[in-house]
Order: structure tokens, then sequence, then C-alpha cells
């Protein structure tokens, strides 16, 4: 059993922080991938703060909701949110397993074809009865538009019908994360050791505002408890991605902001969190400015000082995991397509050109800070567990360093570890894994609020969970669990048999 497993102790002085980027229910899976290695690790009891975006607010809410990870336990953990989360990713669905979200986002999608349909409907008899007026015995006596009767009605018919559920879609989805996830549950009840932070973005300032379960907090702000949010407000809040869901307004009258840089508005207009960082990373490397009043602005110390009065950490993390599970920017076969046709993919494909690049800066940063700090010991140490990265590849590149340098005997053991574990027969039918097939499935997964499948989800956790296991070991200097137990922890199996609801 999981629950009997040997278990490594934590360092004593290990402080962790946790970020959980954006990506739907593939974020989601990701996410719960990344959290059951550390609780099986017993890690969990040095974390500090878990900030979210999106798809990873979701499993970060979930977390919230039903579980306190400083209890670390194996069995606990997946009963109460591994099995239930990933079943629910898996083949129940989150937002959209509710019945009146569901039917809303069918109605806007069957509305919205009825409606092109209608207007070029409309657009074709408009023109042919201009053309036979045109035609007619008095062709330049045309008194006034050609009427469309039927057509015309049945159009304003089914566009107000469309304006009027697109205005409501956000109170209808809101709800639908409420009844399928968090039942009534509110924000200030999630309460744990471990800080949730839902980060979301301000369009009124383009900056993050940060949602826990103990403060509001933005720099143009300030800061103030969440006043009566709702966990499931701070979730679709921080998952409100543009288009597919409206903007997210919370009065500010409700809330006690102090101590802002800038001046209050009636109102908070939220949307996705991973418009300003999809990698949700900013909360966690901007911690140590924010607690010590370094904003530069003459409010930056009492915003400080009541930060730390509210906030669970008392101390910042001197360890970041950066749980990514956006992929680079797809290729594309376009060039056969026509002059319209590259114009259309132009539209759609500038903003994901745009944040592709944005994200790949800010890895090459994150990566870069977490090489100079292996080198001189000072600043804060991470890793990137990326969607796009292979576990067999970071094994290759670890051992050609060591093979170019003067390792010790503990790198030449951490190494050899972790190609014992990607060779070892963890996979179907006792194999090993093909991780490179895995890792493209996994990058071709699209971002979608919909169930993705048993499989994906199993691989999806699989990837998250053992490339989490594989960058600790080399880059953080943390010990694999015992060879012993990876079956248990490891397999295919296990996560085959998680995506079903079965702890």
């Amino acid at each position: 059993m999981i629950e009997d497993l040997q278990r490594e102790p934590t360092e004593p002085d290990l402080r962790i922080g946790l970020a959980l980027s954006g990506g739907g229910h593939r974020a989601s899976a990701w996410a719960l991938g990344v959290l059951i290695h550390l609780v099986d690790v017993n890690a969990t009891h040095s974390l500090r703060s878990i900030a979210s975006v999106s798809g990873g607010s979701i499993t970060n809410g979930f977390v919230a909701a039903n579980y306190d990870l400083k209890k670390s336990e194996r069995a606990a953990f997946a009963e109460k949110v591994a099995a239930p989360l990933a079943r629910r990713i898996a083949t129940d669905g989150t937002v959209f397993a509710d019945r009146m979200a569901r039917d809303v986002k069918r109605a806007i999608v069957g509305l919205t074809i009825l409606t092109v349909i209608l207007a070029l409907a409309v657009v074709i008899v408009t023109l042919g009865n201009w053309y036979v007026a045109l035609l007619g015995p008095e062709p330049f006596e045309l008194r006034g538009p050609p009427s469309f009767s039927w057509l015309g009605s049945a159009l304003m018919a089914a566009l107000c019908t469309l304006l009027f559920l697109f205005t409501k879609r956000g109170d209808v989805f809101r709800g639908g994360y409420d009844r399928i996830l968090f039942h009534q549950k509110l924000l200030g009840d999630a309460a744990r050791e471990v800080e949730h932070v839902f980060c979301t973005t301000d369009m009124q300032f383009g900056e993050h505002v940060y949602l826990s379960a103990r403060f509001v907090y933005a720099y143009r702000l300030g800061v103030s408890p969440p006043s009566g949010l709702l966990l499931a407000d701070a979730v679709s809040a921080s998952a409100a991605f543009p288009g597919a869901f409206p903007p997210h307004r919370i009065p500010t009258k409700s809330m006690a902001f102090k101590f802002g840089a800038d001046t209050l508005p009636k109102q908070l207009v939220l949307l996705d969190g991973g418009i300003y960082d999809n990698m949700a990373e900013q909360w966690l490397t901007g911690i140590t400015k924010r607690v010590s009043g370094k904003d530069l602005d003459a409010n930056s110390h009492g915003r400080a000082q009541l930060l730390k009065s509210v906030t669970a950490m008392n101390t910042v993390p001197n360890e970041l995991i950066v749980a990514n599970a956006s992929p680079a920017f797809p290729k594309e076969d376009i060039e056969a397509m026509t002059t319209l046709g590259l114009e259309l993919a132009a539209l759609f494909k500038f903003p994901l050109a745009l944040h592709d690049n944005s994200s790949s800066l800010r890895r090459n940063y994150l990566v870069t800070q977490f090489i100079k700090t292996a080198a001189t010991g000072k600043g804060l140490r991470g890793t990137l567990v990326h969607i796009g990265t292979n576990p067999a590849a970071s094994a290759q590149v670890a051992r050609a360093e060591l093979n170019r340098g003067q390792p010790n005997a503990s790198q030449k053991e951490r190494v050899s570890s972790v190609e014992r574990l990607l060779n070892s027969p963890l996979g179907e039918d006792n194999t090993a894994v093909d991780w490179t097939s895995i890792t493209r499935r996994n990058c071709s997964i699209a971002t979608v609020l919909d169930p993705i499948g048993e499989r994906a989800t199993a691989e999806l956790m699989m990837h998250a969970c053992v490339l989490t296991a594989v960058q600790r070991c080399l880059y953080l200097e943390q010990p694999l669990p015992p060879e012993v137990d990876w079956p248990c922890l490891f397999s295919w199996e296990r996560f085959a048999r998680l995506a079903r609801g079965i702890c």
C-alpha cells in the first residue's frame, strides 16, 4: 500500500513555494501530478505557498477546499483530492459538469452558429432583392431598401438571445464552479498553514491582483481582507479566459483596502491571471520585495507591514518549483493557405506568438537565476517542471555535464538513480516508459475545460510526477524515494487508477 511506504524526511530549513501555471484541464492535471510527488516524499511539510492561474487554480482551489497539505498523508490526499479531481478532469468535468453551465455553453455555441447562418441568409436575400429591383422595368426608381421579412426577425431574435446569454454567462459559470467543486465555501474558510494564492489580472491597471483566504493584495490597491468572497469567485476570476468568460467584477465598497499606491476604483475588473503571468511565479519571486516595503511608493512600508500581519508565510520560500503546463508555440504548416486564410490565421496566431515570447523570456530568466544560485549559493534556488521537458533528456543533459566536470560521489549517485528510474519497467504491461511519445502527446492536448479523457489525464499526472522527482533530484539535490517504492509511486497503473477515480 502506498501509505505504508518509507518516507524520506525533508530538510528542516527547506521552505518551498509552488507556482501552478494556466492551460485549462491540461494544467489542472499537470499541477496535480506535481503535488502528488510532493506529498509522496513528505515535502508538503515544507510548503509555504501555492500560487496559481487559470487551470492551475482549479487544482489549487480544490486542494484548498478539501485538504490541509501540512498533513501530507498519501492515502488521505489520494482519497480527498487526487482521485476525485483526476476523475473530474478525465471524464466527469468541472465547471461544465454543472447542468446549467453546460446548457448555457451549448446554447451560446448553437446560437452563434444560427446567427451566422441567418446573417448570411439575410445578406443573400437582400442582395437578391436589390438585384431583381435594379433589373426591373424601372431599375433606377428604387424607393427604399428591400424587406427581408421573417429572416430579419429571426436574426434579431437570435442575436438578442445570444447577447442576453453572453451577459449572464459569468454568473452561470461561476455558479457551476461552486456547485461542482466548492459548495458555497468562503475563500476565508480555506485558510491553511499553506497559503493558497489565486492570481488574477486587473484590467484597469494591467497588473496582478492576488486573492487568498487571508487577504486581497495588489500594488495599486493595497491590502484588504477577502470580505465574504467565495472560493468559486477566486477560482473563476483566476480562470476567466477572455472571450470564453466575462470579466469578474468585485465591488470595492465591500472591502477594506489600505495602503494602495493609486486611487481605489469602485470595482475590481478581473480576468485570467495568465494574461499577466501564465506561470504564476510573480507572487513568489516578488514576495521578498512586497514584505520588505521596497515598492518605492509612500505606502509601501504600510502595505508590507499589513501583508506580513495576515499572510501565513512567516518566512519567505527559499526553493521555488514552477509547474508550467504551457508548451511552446505549436508549429503548423500554413504555406498552402490562400491569402485570405493567412490573414485570418494571423489574427488568431499573433496573440499566441506574443504570449509564447513573453513566457519563454520568463522561463529563460528563471532558469538563468536558478543556475546562478546553484553556482554561487546566493539567491532563490528552484526548478522548472515544464511540460515540454522529456525526463530522459534531462537525465542525458545531466550525464553530459557530469562527464565534462569533476563530480563528487553524491552527484554521480543522483544521476545514476535518475537513469535507473527512467529505465525502470513502470509503463503499461511493466515495460519501460516511452517518455518521448508521452511528452509529445501531453504538449498536444488542447487548452479546454471539457473532460480530456482517462489516458491523457493519467499521462499528464505521471509525466509531471516523475519530472518533478527528476528535476528536484538533479538540480535541488533532493534524493529520490527508495528504489523499492518506485513501482508504487511512479507506475502507469497508479495514475491510470487515479484517472478512473480509484485511490
